[in-house]
């Protein structure tokens, strides 16, 4: 502890935003015991690197492309999850209407993307999106074994 008590003036805590020299002895004991969560770090090490405009570009780019396959994928399993109560009520009726559907599924606590209730019409929108979805993995899949 004496060994980092000399560089007390150089580490700041991250949580506090203040320096490790402004704790109390008492503070200091119980950051040693481990009674306190150790969120110190060495200042100079935190110094924020700055970015040149085309790393930024290729940041953000990088970023909105990963959102959007993040986004992407939580709709398809939605879509997936809607899929398996039309199939249910397939069952029970020739041909649910996107009504049906989306009463069903609101009535077994299923919740779109943004965490809001079905309608008919994010329903029709949620189907129709994994339909195209599986089209274009099926021609995909299909100009794939024909080159084979």
């Amino acid at each position: 502890m004496a060994e980092l008590l000399a560089y007390r003036d150089h580490f700041g805590g991250l949580r506090q935003r203040g320096l490790l020299s402004k704790l109390t002895d008492i503070e200091l004991e119980l950051l040693r015991n481990g009674v306190i969560g150790a969120r110190y770090s060495n200042r100079a090490a935190r110094q924020r690197h700055r970015l040149s405009e085309e790393e930024r570009r290729a940041q953000t780019e990088n970023a909105t492309h990963a959102s959007r396959i993040a986004r992407g994928n939580a709709a398809d399993k939605k879509a997936r999850e809607l899929y398996a109560v039309r199939d249910v009520l397939t069952e029970v009726h020739e041909k649910p209407t996107l009504k049906m559907i989306a009463d069903e599924a609101n009535h077994r606590g299923l919740t779109t993307t943004r965490g809001g209730p079905w309608s008919s019409s994010t329903v029709g929108r949620t189907l129709k999106r994994l339909e195209e979805t599986t089209q274009t993995e099926s021609t995909t899949h299909d100009e794939t074994q024909e080159e084979r």
